[in-house]
């Protein structure tokens, strides 16, 4: 399906729709629910204008007061749910861990303040070169802690890490700062 010129102005940052248009639709996500995709006008008069529409056919019998309004949450639940995605998307940057093939281990588990230090949560994997590796997607305008653990029971820091500071249990943490 193409979109209207309103659509595609609106959704590519182009403003509010130009006069005599139709009413630009903001596609929200499809929820878990198979078949359900919902939209909401975007400006002030297509909102009025959706929210007028919905209470009539409320107001007409056409549905029940119950359906409408759960129209209507699930409309605004859809916009939050974009937003959130959006801003999530939009603020993390993706970051290789690496640590060289020379490294004698089984299996490395990356372990930092982006994962609460679990040993569970990210493996890395060995490359082609024998190195190991893993993408972390991190939230920039930060700097992180982080170390890896050697076959569960060996810590190892990072080779080339952007600085290193002490912690409590008398050793040292590489530090990756995201810009």
């Amino acid at each position: 399906m193409a979109a209207t010129e309103a659509e595609t102005a609106t959704a590519s940052g182009g403003g509010e729709p130009k006069q005599g248009s139709p009413v630009a639709v903001r596609r929200g996500p499809r929820l878990p629910l198979p078949g359900i995709h919902i939209g909401m006008p975007t400006g002030m008069p297509g909102r009025v204008l959706w929210w007028s529409g919905l209470a009539a056919v409320a107001a007409l019998d056409i549905v029940e007061w119950p359906v409408a309004v759960l129209v209507a949450a699930g409309s605004w639940v859809a916009e939050q749910y974009a937003k959130a995605a959006a801003s999530q998307l939009a603020s993390t940057i993706d970051v290789r861990f690496t640590l060289p093939a020379e490294v004698q281990a089984g299996t490395v588990a990356l372990c930092g303040e982006f994962n609460n230090w679990s040993a569970e949560d990210i493996q890395l994997e060995r490359g082609g070169d024998g190195s190991w590796q893993a993408t972390v997607a991190l939230e920039p305008g930060r700097s992180y802690r982080y170390r890896y653990l050697l076959d569960g029971e060996r810590w190892e820091n990072a080779w080339h890490a952007d600085r290193y500071v002490p912690n409590p249990y008398g050793g040292t943490d590489s530090v990756v700062i995201v810009e």
